[in-house]
């Protein structure tokens, strides 16, 4: 559409109007109304042109927007792709590193718990042989101090048998020497029938 406004002398109408019988007020509001009409773009009434000119202007303003959002979304979204990739990237290789850090340090842990054990075995073993040795001494001393003792035991019941034997003869003469003191004295004084 044109935006070419016509020329329209609206001082000389109303000069014409008025000639032709009309009021000053009614010329210069009829001037004004026949300029208006002949302009339409100056009462800001819309046609199908400009419609038409603005729809126009809208869609290759609202296409423009949408292809710039697409864009700026799509680079958006492969940042976020490129973004998260790298970052599921380097977890996987943090995990992996980590995996690989714990198994060696569970085989140095379970090196370690075999060296152990293996030194405890051979301790226990060691204590083992200490103990039986200790034990056998033990048990020859043990004997021999049994043995000591049965050996003294004998040598003493025959020492205590000796004595018992001689307190018997002791006994015996003593009752027998009682026996005749008695005897003496309660018989001895009497006659003999």
């Amino acid at each position: 559409m044109n935006d070419m406004v016509i020329p329209f002398d609206t001082l000389e109408i109303t000069e014409r109007l008025e000639r032709g019988g009309f009021t000053r007020e009614q010329a210069r509001t009829q001037a004004a109304v026949l300029a208006d009409v002949v302009n339409v773009d100056r009462l800001g009434i819309v046609t199908r042109g400009n419609l038409l000119d603005t729809e126009r202007a809208l869609r290759g303003g609202f296409d423009r927007a949408c292809n710039e959002i697409r864009g700026d979304f799509d680079r958006t979204c492969n940042e976020i792709r490129g973004d998260f990739d790298r970052t599921c990237n380097e977890i996987k290789a943090d995990i992996a590193s980590v995996r690989s850090e714990t198994k060696t340090e569970i085989a140095g842990v379970r090196s370690e718990i075999q060296s152990v054990r293996s030194e405890l075995k051979t301790e226990i073993a060691d204590v083992r042989h200490e103990l039986k040795a200790e034990i056998q001494g033990t048990r020859s001393e043990l004997k021999a101090d049994i043995e000591g003792v049965r050996s003294e035991l004998s040598v003493g019941l025959a020492n205590v048998k000796g004595e018992i034997t001689r307190l018997h003869w002791v006994l015996g003469v003593v009752v027998t020497g009682l026996g005749s003191v008695i005897y003496k004295l309660f018989l001895g004084s009497a006659p003999l029938p």
